[in-house]
């Protein structure tokens, strides 16, 4: 997508940290990076449960802006020193959404990779104390704030599925400054390639680890869905993989079948190893890139219904769906179990992904959408 933003417009990169993608070097006009500030996380319980307590009760905004403030910063200096030259200023973040400066004159747009209040909304339902389900409808009404002030003071505000346009215009109602665009998430589909889907009842969990969804829902699935399908087939193991575990995460590593494979340099070996994928997300907004990957790469899928939310996956036919422990455990069991639904469910959903999620139909839908609004010079 950058790729595509920078043939059509000059563009100039903005970055908290390093920048080594050499295709998104030679596309910039110019690239700038400013240093990655320290990030203080509370240690121990008793320090940790003070901390969450503080930040509710004295941030304004939702917790997961906390740990970025700094950046923040660090970004709206840089942002300053250069208002007079930028036409467009687009923002990769809902947490950045603060950064608008209406002094400029420039056209603002962000993408919000996230729906923060309705993760929130989620995590409350599946909190299991008072105390719990209280931060997080806190948490809810900041984020709630904070969307509604973004829909009201951008110019664009740039989701990744239908669900999260639909969800923002009902939230700010009708009378708001920004135009909503739908970009999707998308894949390379010339990388992840489809091979024929392995004998063995392998699994695999791929995702960053250190995001509390995909934490929280890899605990849940070893805990609780796991166990049912190593009950059916003995012989299941599990492989998550991904960036940086949680520790909650490498605990999982010692459980019957389980193996944590953290900091992988590329999860297309993984992918062609396993028989079947599994995105047990249970908290979240948007579309999930591992889902996408999985469907390239020609690997049934197996997930929960926010997990393969706004990619337009038909059950049955591209992907099972499952919501509840058994029901997941009954589809993953299926799966490992019949070569005809894990080949037919492979095969649709590679041609679905194929059909709808290519990068180079994104990039272009993406800068049509920015030209839209763009300045003309």
């Amino acid at each position: 997508m950058f790729e595509a933003l920078a043939g059509s417009l000059e563009t100039h990169l903005l970055a908290i940290g390093r920048v080594d993608d050499e295709r998104v070097q030679a596309a910039a006009a110019s690239v700038t990076t400013l240093a990655k500030p320290r990030v203080w996380h509370p240690r121990g319980p008793l320090t940790r449960r003070f901390a969450t307590l503080a930040l509710a009760l004295l941030w304004r905004e939702p917790a997961t802006t906390y740990d970025v403030r700094r950046a923040r910063r660090a970004l709206a200096s840089a942002l300053h020193d250069r208002r007079d030259q930028l036409d467009l200023v687009l923002v990769e973040q809902e947490a950045l959404a603060p950064l608008l400066d209406r002094r400029d004159g420039s056209v603002w747009a962000i993408t919000f990779q996230h729906v923060l209040s309705v993760m929130a909304a989620q995590l409350e339902k599946h909190a299991s104390g008072r105390r719990q389900r209280w931060l997080h409808r806190r948490d809810r009404e900041k984020a709630l704030r904070l969307e509604c002030w973004a829909m009201h003071s951008y110019d664009v505000v740039i989701v990744c599925s239908p669900e999260d346009g639909e969800y923002l215009e009902r939230m700010a109602g009708g009378d708001h400054r920004a135009r909503i665009v739908v970009v999707p998430n998308g894949v390379d589909a010339d990388r992840y390639t489809a091979t024929p889907v392995p004998v063995a009842p392998r699994i695999l969990l791929p995702g960053t680890l250190t995001f509390a969804p995909n934490v929280y829902g890899a605990v849940w699935f070893c805990h609780e869905v796991l166990p049912l399908v190593r009950d059916r087939v003995p012989e299941t193991t599990l492989e998550i993989v991904g960036r940086d575990p949680h520790p909650d995460v490498l605990a999982l590593d010692h459980l019957p079948g389980v193996r944590v494979r953290p900091n992988v340099p590329s999860m297309v070996p993984y992918f062609r190893a396993t028989r079947a994928v599994v995105v047990p997300v249970r908290v979240g907004s948007g579309t999930r890139l591992k889902a996408l990957e999985a469907l390239a790469s020609g690997r049934p899928v197996v997930g929960t219904s926010v997990g393969l939310e706004g990619l337009g996956l038909i059950h049955g036919e591209h992907a099972l769906i499952a919501d509840v422990p058994e029901a997941m455990a009954d589809a993953v069991t299926q799966v490992l179990t019949c070569d005809d639904l894990a080949r037919g469910l492979a095969e649709r959903g590679r041609d679905h992904v194929a059909a709808c999620y290519g990068w180079e139909r994104i990039g272009e839908q993406f800068v049509q959408e920015l030209l839209m609004s763009a300045p003309q010079r």
